[in-house]
Protein backbone atom coordinates (compact mmCIF):
# COMPACT_ATOMS: atom_id res chain seq x y z
CA UNK A 1 0.00 0.00 0.00
CA UNK A 2 1.47 3.60 -1.24
CA UNK A 3 0.17 6.16 1.00
CA UNK A 4 0.88 9.79 0.80
CA UNK A 5 -1.31 12.87 -0.23
CA UNK A 6 -2.09 13.96 -3.87
CA UNK A 7 0.56 14.93 -6.08
CA UNK A 8 4.02 12.60 -4.52
CA UNK A 9 3.90 10.38 -7.42
CA UNK A 10 1.73 7.64 -6.26
CA UNK A 11 -0.34 6.75 -9.55
CA UNK A 12 3.33 7.59 -11.45
CA UNK A 13 5.06 4.67 -9.59
CA UNK A 14 2.00 2.55 -10.69
CA UNK A 15 2.25 3.42 -14.12
CA UNK A 16 5.89 2.98 -14.50
CA UNK A 17 5.47 -0.49 -13.01
CA UNK A 18 2.53 -0.83 -15.36
CA UNK A 19 4.96 -0.39 -18.57
CA UNK A 20 7.40 -2.15 -17.05
CA UNK A 21 4.96 -5.42 -16.21
CA UNK A 22 2.85 -5.10 -19.13
CA UNK A 23 2.06 -8.20 -19.53
CA UNK A 24 1.48 -9.15 -15.96
CA UNK A 25 -0.32 -6.54 -14.94
CA UNK A 26 -4.13 -6.43 -14.32
CA UNK A 27 -5.75 -3.27 -13.39
CA UNK A 28 -8.82 -2.50 -10.71
CA UNK A 29 -10.56 1.36 -11.37
CA UNK A 30 -12.54 2.33 -8.67
CA UNK A 31 -14.12 4.77 -11.41
CA UNK A 32 -15.19 1.45 -13.80
CA UNK A 33 -16.67 0.15 -11.02
CA UNK A 34 -19.02 2.58 -9.32
CA UNK A 35 -20.29 3.26 -13.06
CA UNK A 36 -21.86 0.58 -13.41
CA UNK A 37 -24.09 -1.10 -11.30
CA UNK A 38 -23.72 -3.24 -8.69
CA UNK A 39 -24.32 -6.68 -10.72
CA UNK A 40 -22.04 -5.75 -13.29
CA UNK A 41 -19.02 -4.01 -11.17
CA UNK A 42 -19.18 -7.74 -9.24
CA UNK A 43 -18.65 -9.03 -12.60
CA UNK A 44 -15.99 -7.42 -13.62
CA UNK A 45 -13.82 -8.12 -10.89
CA UNK A 46 -14.99 -12.08 -10.97
CA UNK A 47 -13.50 -11.62 -14.48
CA UNK A 48 -10.25 -9.56 -13.62
CA UNK A 49 -9.48 -12.10 -11.06
CA UNK A 50 -10.57 -14.88 -13.42
CA UNK A 51 -7.53 -14.05 -15.72
CA UNK A 52 -4.93 -13.53 -12.65
CA UNK A 53 -5.64 -16.86 -11.78
CA UNK A 54 -5.50 -18.46 -14.87
CA UNK A 55 -1.55 -16.99 -14.78
CA UNK A 56 1.67 -18.58 -12.96
CA UNK A 57 2.27 -14.65 -12.19
CA UNK A 58 0.26 -11.68 -11.99
CA UNK A 59 0.62 -7.82 -10.49
CA UNK A 60 -2.77 -6.30 -9.38
CA UNK A 61 -2.62 -2.32 -9.36
CA UNK A 62 -5.49 -0.53 -7.72
CA UNK A 63 -5.18 3.53 -7.56
CA UNK A 64 -7.20 6.10 -5.52
CA UNK A 65 -7.96 2.54 -3.21
CA UNK A 66 -9.87 4.95 -0.67
CA UNK A 67 -12.60 5.00 -3.17
CA UNK A 68 -12.82 1.92 -3.81
CA UNK A 69 -12.56 0.46 -0.25
CA UNK A 70 -13.54 3.47 2.09
CA UNK A 71 -14.14 2.98 5.99
CA UNK A 72 -17.64 4.91 5.98
CA UNK A 73 -19.48 4.57 2.82
CA UNK A 74 -23.27 2.85 1.32
CA UNK A 75 -24.18 -0.78 0.84
CA UNK A 76 -22.43 -0.72 -2.72
CA UNK A 77 -19.16 0.31 -1.50
CA UNK A 78 -19.16 -1.95 1.11
CA UNK A 79 -20.29 -4.50 -0.79
CA UNK A 80 -17.67 -4.15 -3.42
CA UNK A 81 -15.00 -4.00 -0.50
CA UNK A 82 -15.81 -7.56 1.10
CA UNK A 83 -15.99 -8.79 -2.22
CA UNK A 84 -12.69 -7.82 -3.29
CA UNK A 85 -11.15 -8.92 -0.10
CA UNK A 86 -12.66 -12.35 -0.52
CA UNK A 87 -11.28 -12.56 -3.87
CA UNK A 88 -7.84 -11.19 -3.01
CA UNK A 89 -7.38 -13.90 -0.39
CA UNK A 90 -8.72 -16.60 -2.52
CA UNK A 91 -5.81 -16.02 -5.40
CA UNK A 92 -4.53 -19.48 -6.78
CA UNK A 93 -1.03 -17.78 -7.86
CA UNK A 94 1.03 -18.69 -5.84
CA UNK A 95 3.14 -15.37 -7.12
CA UNK A 96 0.27 -12.75 -7.23
CA UNK A 97 1.42 -9.07 -5.71
CA UNK A 98 -1.48 -6.54 -5.00
CA UNK A 99 0.04 -2.60 -5.29
CA UNK A 100 -2.64 -0.52 -4.15
CA UNK A 101 -2.31 3.78 -3.89
CA UNK A 102 -4.24 6.15 -1.15
CA UNK A 103 -4.10 9.30 -0.55
CA UNK A 104 -4.74 8.62 2.84
CA UNK A 105 -4.83 5.80 5.76
CA UNK A 106 -9.04 6.62 5.97
CA UNK A 107 -9.69 3.63 3.79
CA UNK A 108 -10.97 0.02 5.37
CA UNK A 109 -8.09 -1.69 6.29
CA UNK A 110 -9.67 -5.44 6.41
CA UNK A 111 -8.29 -5.92 3.43
CA UNK A 112 -4.98 -5.84 4.08
CA UNK A 113 -5.61 -8.53 6.70
CA UNK A 114 -5.13 -10.86 4.07
CA UNK A 115 -2.30 -12.97 2.79
CA UNK A 116 -1.52 -10.15 -0.28
CA UNK A 117 -0.92 -6.89 0.89
CA UNK A 118 1.65 -6.70 3.82
CA UNK A 119 3.25 -3.87 3.90
CA UNK A 120 2.44 -0.22 4.13
CA UNK A 121 5.07 2.70 2.23
CA UNK A 122 4.77 6.05 3.60
CA UNK A 123 5.83 8.25 0.80
CA UNK A 124 7.64 12.04 1.75
CA UNK A 125 7.96 15.19 0.44
CA UNK A 126 10.78 15.01 -1.99
CA UNK A 127 14.44 16.19 0.27
CA UNK A 128 16.69 18.60 -1.61
CA UNK A 129 18.87 15.85 -3.59
CA UNK A 130 15.14 14.16 -4.65
CA UNK A 131 14.13 17.70 -5.86
CA UNK A 132 17.17 18.19 -7.82
CA UNK A 133 16.87 15.04 -9.39
CA UNK A 134 13.26 15.53 -10.04
CA UNK A 135 14.09 18.94 -11.93
CA UNK A 136 16.55 17.41 -13.84
CA UNK A 137 14.46 14.26 -14.88
CA UNK A 138 11.87 16.57 -16.57
CA UNK A 139 14.08 19.39 -17.77
CA UNK A 140 15.26 16.46 -20.11
CA UNK A 141 11.75 16.73 -22.23
CA UNK A 142 11.47 20.32 -22.05
CA UNK A 143 13.57 23.46 -23.66
CA UNK A 144 15.63 25.49 -21.38
CA UNK A 145 19.13 26.86 -20.33
CA UNK A 146 19.43 26.75 -17.15
CA UNK A 147 22.91 24.99 -15.27
CA UNK A 148 23.48 22.99 -13.21
CA UNK A 149 23.84 25.66 -10.31
CA UNK A 150 20.85 26.79 -11.20
CA UNK A 151 18.98 23.87 -10.74
CA UNK A 152 20.52 23.69 -7.48
CA UNK A 153 19.62 26.70 -6.60
CA UNK A 154 15.93 26.10 -7.62
CA UNK A 155 15.47 22.98 -5.63
CA UNK A 156 17.20 24.57 -2.57
CA UNK A 157 14.11 27.53 -2.58
CA UNK A 158 11.77 24.90 -3.39
CA UNK A 159 11.02 23.52 0.19
CA UNK A 160 8.20 21.50 0.13
CA UNK A 161 7.50 21.03 -3.47
CA UNK A 162 6.32 17.61 -4.23
CA UNK A 163 6.46 16.19 -7.80
CA UNK A 164 3.58 18.15 -9.22
CA UNK A 165 4.46 21.16 -7.44
CA UNK A 166 7.91 21.23 -9.50
CA UNK A 167 6.23 20.54 -12.64
CA UNK A 168 3.99 22.78 -12.08
CA UNK A 169 6.49 25.39 -11.64
CA UNK A 170 8.53 24.38 -14.73
CA UNK A 171 5.25 24.27 -16.88
CA UNK A 172 4.43 28.40 -15.32
CA UNK A 173 8.01 28.92 -16.33
CA UNK A 174 7.26 28.11 -20.06
CA UNK A 175 4.27 30.10 -19.94
CA UNK A 176 5.78 33.39 -18.51
CA UNK A 177 8.47 33.02 -21.25
CA UNK A 178 5.34 32.93 -24.34
CA UNK A 179 3.63 35.51 -22.80
CA UNK A 180 7.28 37.53 -22.76
CA UNK A 181 7.52 36.66 -26.76
CA UNK A 182 3.97 36.05 -27.87
CA UNK A 183 4.12 39.36 -30.33
CA UNK A 184 7.42 37.94 -32.31
CA UNK A 185 7.52 35.62 -35.16
CA UNK A 186 8.20 32.73 -33.62
CA UNK A 187 6.67 31.70 -29.80
CA UNK A 188 9.24 30.87 -27.50
CA UNK A 189 9.21 28.19 -24.88
CA UNK A 190 12.96 28.28 -23.01
CA UNK A 191 12.41 27.70 -19.23
CA UNK A 192 15.07 30.21 -18.19
CA UNK A 193 16.46 31.02 -14.36
CA UNK A 194 14.75 34.56 -14.39
CA UNK A 195 11.20 32.56 -15.34
CA UNK A 196 11.70 29.90 -12.96
CA UNK A 197 12.39 32.56 -9.92
CA UNK A 198 9.48 34.36 -10.67
CA UNK A 199 6.62 31.52 -11.05
CA UNK A 200 8.51 30.05 -7.55
CA UNK A 201 7.15 33.62 -5.99
CA UNK A 202 3.62 33.01 -7.56
CA UNK A 203 3.53 28.84 -6.42
CA UNK A 204 2.75 27.74 -2.96
CA UNK A 205 3.18 23.23 -2.13
CA UNK A 206 0.31 21.72 -2.68
CA UNK A 207 1.12 19.59 0.50
CA UNK A 208 2.39 22.10 2.54
CA UNK A 209 -0.28 24.16 4.06
CA UNK A 210 2.03 27.10 4.26
CA UNK A 211 5.52 27.67 5.35
CA UNK A 212 5.03 30.14 7.50
CA UNK A 213 9.04 31.41 7.32
CA UNK A 214 10.83 34.40 7.91
CA UNK A 215 13.97 36.14 7.39
CA UNK A 216 17.14 34.20 9.29
CA UNK A 217 18.30 37.72 10.51
CA UNK A 218 15.54 37.47 12.95
CA UNK A 219 16.91 34.39 15.06
CA UNK A 220 20.30 35.98 15.02
CA UNK A 221 19.18 39.34 17.32
CA UNK A 222 18.75 36.68 19.85
CA UNK A 223 21.56 36.56 22.81
CA UNK A 224 24.36 34.25 21.05
CA UNK A 225 24.38 31.71 23.93
CA UNK A 226 20.52 31.31 22.97
CA UNK A 227 21.05 31.06 19.62
CA UNK A 228 23.55 29.04 19.82
CA UNK A 229 21.88 26.70 22.25
CA UNK A 230 18.71 26.00 19.86
CA UNK A 231 20.73 26.03 16.11
CA UNK A 232 22.67 22.84 18.10
CA UNK A 233 19.51 21.53 19.36
CA UNK A 234 17.73 21.85 15.91
CA UNK A 235 20.60 21.37 13.05
CA UNK A 236 23.03 19.75 15.03
CA UNK A 237 22.23 16.26 14.26
CA UNK A 238 21.50 16.96 10.77
CA UNK A 239 24.85 18.54 10.24
CA UNK A 240 26.41 16.51 11.96
CA UNK A 241 24.76 12.81 12.68
CA UNK A 242 28.29 10.66 12.53
CA UNK A 243 28.97 12.88 15.99
CA UNK A 244 26.11 11.75 17.42
CA UNK A 245 26.03 8.57 16.04
CA UNK A 246 30.00 8.03 17.36
CA UNK A 247 29.32 8.90 20.26
CA UNK A 248 25.89 7.65 20.97
CA UNK A 249 23.90 10.71 21.84
CA UNK A 250 20.58 11.12 21.31
CA UNK A 251 19.53 13.67 19.43
CA UNK A 252 16.47 15.78 21.17
CA UNK A 253 13.50 15.21 20.32
CA UNK A 254 11.36 18.72 21.51
CA UNK A 255 11.80 22.11 22.82
CA UNK A 256 9.65 23.79 25.09
CA UNK A 257 9.38 27.71 24.70
CA UNK A 258 7.67 29.48 27.58
CA UNK A 259 7.13 33.21 28.55
CA UNK A 260 4.06 35.45 28.16
CA UNK A 261 2.10 36.31 25.37
CA UNK A 262 4.66 38.95 22.76
CA UNK A 263 7.79 37.58 23.49
CA UNK A 264 8.92 36.13 20.08
CA UNK A 265 7.65 32.14 20.58
CA UNK A 266 6.33 31.67 17.87
CA UNK A 267 8.51 34.38 15.73
CA UNK A 268 12.15 31.67 16.92
CA UNK A 269 10.20 28.69 16.02
CA UNK A 270 9.49 30.40 12.29
CA UNK A 271 13.00 31.22 12.16
CA UNK A 272 14.55 28.15 13.35
CA UNK A 273 12.47 26.59 10.06
CA UNK A 274 14.00 29.19 8.17
CA UNK A 275 17.70 29.20 9.09
CA UNK A 276 17.75 25.33 9.17
CA UNK A 277 15.88 25.09 6.20
CA UNK A 278 13.28 22.58 7.37
CA UNK A 279 9.51 22.26 6.69
CA UNK A 280 7.27 24.14 9.43
CA UNK A 281 3.78 22.89 10.64
CA UNK A 282 1.61 25.12 13.45
CA UNK A 283 -0.67 24.10 15.03
CA UNK A 284 -3.44 25.75 17.58
CA UNK A 285 -5.32 23.92 20.36
CA UNK A 286 -8.89 25.23 18.52
CA UNK A 287 -7.43 22.65 15.50
CA UNK A 288 -6.85 19.64 17.48
CA UNK A 289 -9.34 20.34 20.50
CA UNK A 290 -12.97 18.79 19.63
CA UNK A 291 -15.91 17.60 21.67
CA UNK A 292 -16.24 14.59 19.76
CA UNK A 293 -15.07 11.43 21.40
CA UNK A 294 -12.09 10.50 19.68
CA UNK A 295 -11.82 13.41 17.12
CA UNK A 296 -9.03 14.62 19.16
CA UNK A 297 -6.62 11.82 19.19
CA UNK A 298 -7.02 11.24 15.24
CA UNK A 299 -6.39 15.00 14.81
CA UNK A 300 -2.85 14.83 16.69
CA UNK A 301 -2.61 10.96 14.97
CA UNK A 302 -2.68 13.27 11.61
CA UNK A 303 -0.76 15.94 12.78
CA UNK A 304 1.73 13.47 13.12
CA UNK A 305 1.41 12.09 9.63
CA UNK A 306 1.31 14.58 7.91
CA UNK A 307 5.21 15.39 9.92
CA UNK A 308 6.20 12.42 9.07
CA UNK A 309 5.52 12.98 5.43
CA UNK A 310 7.03 16.41 5.49
CA UNK A 311 10.08 15.49 7.11
CA UNK A 312 12.61 16.96 8.28
CA UNK A 313 10.04 19.42 9.76
CA UNK A 314 9.78 21.50 12.83
CA UNK A 315 6.07 20.56 14.41
CA UNK A 316 4.69 24.41 16.27
CA UNK A 317 2.42 23.48 19.07
CA UNK A 318 1.19 27.01 20.29
CA UNK A 319 -0.11 27.49 23.93
CA UNK A 320 0.30 23.71 24.74
CA UNK A 321 -0.23 24.32 28.45
CA UNK A 322 -4.01 24.15 27.15
CA UNK A 323 -4.11 21.82 24.98
CA UNK A 324 -2.57 18.88 27.27
CA UNK A 325 -2.30 20.14 30.93
CA UNK A 326 -0.93 17.98 33.51
CA UNK A 327 -2.00 14.14 33.81
CA UNK A 328 -4.76 13.62 36.09
CA UNK A 329 -6.32 17.10 36.24
CA UNK A 330 -8.36 17.11 32.97
CA UNK A 331 -11.78 16.87 35.09
CA UNK A 332 -14.29 14.44 34.38
CA UNK A 333 -14.49 13.89 30.40
CA UNK A 334 -10.76 12.62 30.40
CA UNK A 335 -10.27 14.18 26.65
CA UNK A 336 -7.48 16.45 27.85
CA UNK A 337 -5.27 13.28 29.24
CA UNK A 338 -6.30 11.15 26.18
CA UNK A 339 -4.84 13.85 23.86
CA UNK A 340 -1.63 13.95 26.02
CA UNK A 341 -1.29 9.83 25.78
CA UNK A 342 -1.72 10.49 22.07
CA UNK A 343 1.12 12.25 21.90
CA UNK A 344 3.16 10.62 23.97
CA UNK A 345 2.75 7.48 21.89
CA UNK A 346 3.48 9.69 18.41
CA UNK A 347 6.60 11.02 19.92
CA UNK A 348 7.57 7.75 20.78
CA UNK A 349 6.93 6.99 17.32
CA UNK A 350 9.06 10.05 16.02
CA UNK A 351 12.04 8.88 13.85
CA UNK A 352 15.56 10.20 14.64
CA UNK A 353 16.61 13.45 13.30
CA UNK A 354 13.22 13.47 11.00
CA UNK A 355 11.10 15.76 13.36
CA UNK A 356 11.13 18.10 16.30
Amino acid sequence: MLLGPSGLGKTLILDIIAKEYDSLIEEISWASLYAKSLPEAKKELRQIFQRVNNRDRSIILIDDFQYLSPKVGDMESHTISKLLSSLIDNCIGNHVVVIAAANSSDYDDTILKGRSILKEINLKIPNLNDREEILNNILVTKQHNLSAEEVKDIAVHSQGFSYRDLSDVLDDAETIQAFRTQNHENCDKTITFYNVKKALKLKKPSIVESSMKIKEGVIWRMKPYKKEKLLEIVEGPLKYPEIYKQYDIPPSRGILLYGPPGCSKTMIAKALATECNLNFISKNVSDIHNKYVGESEKAVHGLFVMARVKSPCIIFLDEIDALAPGRGSSGGSGVEERIVNTFLQEMDGIEELGMC
